[in-house]
């Protein structure tokens, strides 16, 4: 199991972007499908990824791995902090009309009926939730539904957090520490929703120091 730790957030993040700009460049689909976190720790992903010039700007599909239905909307997020700074924003989202109708079909159009994604770049939660999936909607959703709708939001679900076909988990900032600890020390006790996506060829972790600090806690070199 590999787990990249950066000294600072802003490392960690860098270095996120990195990888989805090697994922984008060995993606064989004439339009890779790529799902970006929302939220506070969306917005400094999409920061990072306006630095990487090389990205297929041009003919990745971009959306969100949630939505909420009420507040600040995701979409609008992803418009105005990734789509804007690179000049390939269409419309702005509409504020108003049904958000999980607009946002189901985003994700259609650009993965398919199953939406199968070409990349997620996913932020792992203080309680180790990852995007819509905290342990009690991972409990009740079906492990088929590639989305999942709760009281306030709309998101992908178990098969699409499964079938995508490379998988970036960022987790920054000391209140995340215990979550990190907690699915990655003992997965199979977890009910965190990121247990779904254990570090692997598919998937992989970058944290910051103080994300990684309980899990570094008990750490011992490897024998020279």
């Amino acid at each position: 199991m590999q787990v990249d730790v950066y000294e600072t957030d802003a490392e960690a993040l860098d270095a996120a972007a990195a990888l989805v700009d090697a994922a984008l460049a060995s993606a064989t689909a004439a339009q890779p499908a790529v799902a970006i976190a929302g939220g506070r720790g969306g917005r400094g992903i999409m920061l990072a990824l306006t630095s990487r010039v090389d990205l297929p700007w041009s003919r990745a599909r971009f959306c969100v791995v949630d939505e909420p239905l009420d507040g600040t909307s995701n979409r609008t997020l992803l418009h105005e902090h990734l789509l804007v700074p690179r000049g390939i924003a269409g419309p702005a989202p509409a504020a108003d009309g049904d958000r999980a109708a607009a946002w189901e079909a985003e994700i259609r159009s650009a993965a398919g009926p199953g939406a199968v994604f070409d990349v997620l770049v996913l932020d792992l939660g203080p309680a180790g939730e990852i995007g819509v999936l905290d342990g009690p909607a991972l409990a009740s959703a079906a492990t088929s539904a590639s989305v999942v709708r709760t009281g306030e939001r709309i998101g992908l679900g178990p098969a699409a957090l499964g079938s995508a076909r490379h998988v970036v988990v960022i987790a920054t900032g000391a209140q995340r520490s215990r979550a990190v600890a907690d699915v990655l020390r003992a997965p199979d006790a977890s009910t965190s929703a990121a247990k779904l996506l254990l570090p692997s060829e598919r998937v992989q972790w970058v944290l910051d120091r103080a994300a990684a600090a309980e899990l570094l806690r008990d750490a011992r070199p490897a024998p020279a």
